[in-house]
């Protein structure tokens, strides 16, 4: 496979060798997405563990603190955090666009995935911004911002 890691796109196109030196036809392509690993900025702490993404997560100091990512093209938007019964809320937006409340309370998990922006929802371009809201523990750990493009293969002619 290659990655394009300035867009977390990991992409494959998958053949096949038998033991003869035979090669298969080209299979359609496969194309995944790795979530963006997020760096520390004023209002954040890091937090290490075994639990997290590459080992960490980010956890907000105070209320109202920003995580300001690059400029991108987002069709699709997940947020990666731990949930738990005393986890408090965070609102995302990409661009200039409305803010979507995630709120991180609910039963334990490590990690999980919060849809923010579903991939029928349009396309948006700006930089993703992420504020923490409190009520509770805020710890985000990762995102995935993918665009609504689709591998070659998997469209219909």
């Amino acid at each position: 496979y290659q990655c394009d890691w300035s867009s977390d796109v990991c992409s494959s196109d998958p053949r096949v060798v038998d033991k003869a030196g035979n090669t298969s036809a080209w299979s359609d392509p496969v194309e995944f997405f790795v979530p963006r690993n997020l760096t520390r900025s004023r209002g954040w702490a890091k937090v290490s563990g075994t639990d997290y993404l590459r080992g960490d997560a980010l956890g907000a100091i105070r209320r109202g603190a920003r995580l300001v990512l690059p400029s991108t093209t987002v069709g699709e938007l997940r947020l990666v955090a731990p949930s738990g019964p005393r986890m408090g809320k965070v609102r995302i937006r990409v661009g200039h666009r409305d803010w979507h409340v995630v709120d991180l309370s609910g039963p334990r998990a490590a990690l999980r995935q919060y849809v923010v922006i579903d991939r029928y929802s349009g396309v948006r371009k700006g930089r993703i911004v992420i504020q923490a809201l409190g009520g509770g523990k805020v710890l985000v750990d990762g995102v995935v911002a993918r665009p609504n493009r689709f591998p070659a293969g998997a469209q219909r002619r």
